[in-house]
């Protein structure tokens, strides 16, 4: 794994090459969505997001509302009172234009195998179609552990090309390894 290969600040040179990869892959998968749904992988698209958010909150016994470990009543009608703001979270993001597509949701250093300059996704059992940038957050968290205040600058700026690329559909020139691959 690129965990095993180096947790040190140049763990974001890989980055670098992984993520417009990455992207070019979420590209290609975009075009597949209604195929992917119609063979049961989940949905977490922006238009969902507030009808999963409600049945999240419905579901009392999981959240142990006033049980330790577990929510308070005060915590748990907080959350609830979220839902107007995310449903417009969930339209300001649809407004941006990014095609929803595969996200990894687990995309970290542990989930990628390196060979030489090959990178090989691994670990997909929490992937669905989703807006794609929600992979980023798993991935940002993990990487900026090892990360330096340069690397965290290279790796967002990285992040806000790959995201302008992808709202205009233009991921040419940005593929950073031949041989990533998705498994």
């Amino acid at each position: 794994t690129l965990r095993s290969l180096d947790q040190t600040p140049r763990q974001i040179d890989h980055w670098l090459k992984i993520l417009p990869a990455y992207a070019e892959f979420q590209m290609e998968m975009a075009a597949h969505v209604p195929e992917m749904l119609a063979l049961g992988a989940p949905d977490r698209r922006l238009t969902m997001l507030p009808q999963l958010y409600i049945r999240l909150m419905d579901d009392t016994a999981n959240l142990r509302i006033g049980l330790e470990p577990g929510l308070t009543m005060n915590e748990f009608q907080r959350l609830k009172s979220l839902y107007p703001q995310i449903s417009s979270w969930c339209e300001e993001l649809a407004a941006m234009g990014l095609p929803e597509t595969l996200a990894h949701e687990e995309l970290h250093e542990n989930n990628v195998l390196c060979n030489g300059s090959r990178y090989i996704y691994t670990d997909c059992s929490d992937s669905s179609f989703a807006q794609p940038c929600f992979s980023m957050l798993v991935t940002i968290r993990a990487t900026l552990k090892q990360g330096t205040p340069d690397g965290e600058y290279r790796l967002n700026l990285t992040s806000i090309i790959i995201g302008t690329r992808l709202a205009s559909g233009d991921i040419s020139g940005g593929r950073g390894t031949p041989g990533t691959d998705y498994v």
